[in-house]
């Protein structure tokens, strides 16, 4: 092995190993919502955290100090954004609040309309839309639009919250106008900022304060804000030290290790599958093309038939997601039948709305990386099969 790259190799090894000790030391890599599965439940985690700290009755018990540091954030992001005419409630409006999650509001626009967290009292709705990692869907956000324009005797407020402000680029509406028709804000920057607020005042509140610091530790993981920043950037000095070329050569055997595993990984888990269901190869499928089921190449998902519903678990590559560089899975229409299906699905198979997080990017890749190591292999491909099995049971009810 060239003595450049074995020396990039070692330095590269030596810092990584050097920022796993701080954040063990700093306690940061311990974190309830991760090690109870929970980092990225949109429902049972985000809009049930945020709805309870918005929440002036909330369990809490700092009233509605938490409400007022949302809304500070809202008016600075408001200062800070020439397009942004938004109307934000002001904070002696807010008296005798309630809040609701998954609040059921009847049917708009031919379809089910569920709030995710909905704000009211009797001068004002505000309804925010929660997408932690799930891309909108069709005519989501206008119809709760529509829902908020019912109401004649009150201020309303629609609030668009997502990881970050990538999800900016995907959203298209020709109806909506962001800053007008709607508030866009993020995890990315606002809601950390308003848990700082938060955390300020819990100062002498030790068991609220951890919490909060834990869920704002989470956020900032999801959001590449953690230590690993700092790691990147020695990396890079590392890197431009010993010379591109070396680090080139790393990089291609990289690729063709992760896909090994990753294809390990997959054959494990297919034929556990393929057992539970007492599945045939026909109802096992492993690459789309336009929409249609072919069985011809090699892909990174995995597609198999249950009680006549087609599911998909992908990417079992590394870094090959369409969402948000996770394994993830969901139901997929592989087989359009009518017109509208094949223009629908000529390019996304995937039904948006169904779609649900198996691993984090960040997690996935430790998973990998242990199978590597042919560690815990048996284990790893239970806890992905049986957390497959959960949802499709859950689908079929």
């Amino acid at each position: 092995m060239d003595y450049k790259i074995l020396k990039l190799l070692e330095e590269a090894n030596a810092i990584a190993i050097n920022y796993e000790n701080k954040e063990k030391e700093s306690g940061q890599r311990f974190n309830l919502f991760s090690i109870l599965d929970r980092e990225t439940d949109e429902v049972k985690t985000h809009s049930s955290l945020i709805a309870e700290l918005l929440n002036p009755q909330g369990s809490h018990g700092q009233g509605y100090d938490f409400l007022e540091f949302f809304v500070e954030v809202l008016e600075k992001n408001q200062r800070n954004s020439i397009s942004c005419k938004a109307q934000i409630p002001r904070k002696t409006e807010l008296k005798n609040l309630q809040v609701y999650v998954e609040r059921n509001v009847g049917k708009f626009r031919g379809s089910k309309c569920r709030l995710d967290i909905l704000l009211s009292n009797n001068k004002w709705q505000v309804c925010i839309e929660n997408k932690f990692n799930a891309k909108q869907g069709e005519l989501q956000l206008e119809r709760y639009f529509d829902y908020l324009g019912e109401d004649n005797a009150r201020q309303t407020l629609l609030i668009y919250l997502t990881k970050t402000n990538k999800e900016s680029d995907e959203y298209k509406s020709e109806e909506l106008k962001n800053g007008t028709d709607f508030f866009w804000i993020t995890y990315e920057k606002d809601i950390l900022e308003w848990l700082d607020k938060c955390i300020e005042k819990c100062e002498q509140i030790p068991i609220l304060k951890e919490s909060l610091t834990q869920y704002s530790n989470l956020l900032k993981q999801e959001t590449n804000q953690t230590i690993n920043r700092e790691m990147k950037n020695e990396m890079q000095q590392a890197v431009l030290k010993y010379g591109l070329k070396g680090a080139l050569e790393i990089k291609n055997v990289y690729e063709d290790t992760l896909t090994s595993v990753s294809e390990k990984l997959k054959e494990s888990v297919k034929n556990k599958l393929k057992t539970k269901y007492s599945l045939q190869d026909n109802e096992i499928l492993h690459f789309h093309e336009n929409g249609i089921a072919a069985l011809t190449k090699p892909f990174s998902s995995l597609f198999l038939k249950v009680k006549n519903t087609t599911f998909g678990i992908e990417p079992f590559y590394y870094g090959k997601s369409l969402f948000e560089n996770s394994l993830f899975i969901g139901k997929v229409n592989l087989e359009p039948k009518s017109e509208a299906e094949k223009s629908k699905y000529a390019n996304d198979v995937w039904y948006v709305d169904s779609r649900e997080i198996i691993y984090s990017q960040e997690r996935f890749f430790e998973i990998l990386d242990e199978y590597g190591k042919n560690e815990n292999q048996e284990q790893i491909t239970n806890k992905i099969v049986e957390k497959i099995i959960e949802y499709i049971d859950r689908s079929e009810k």
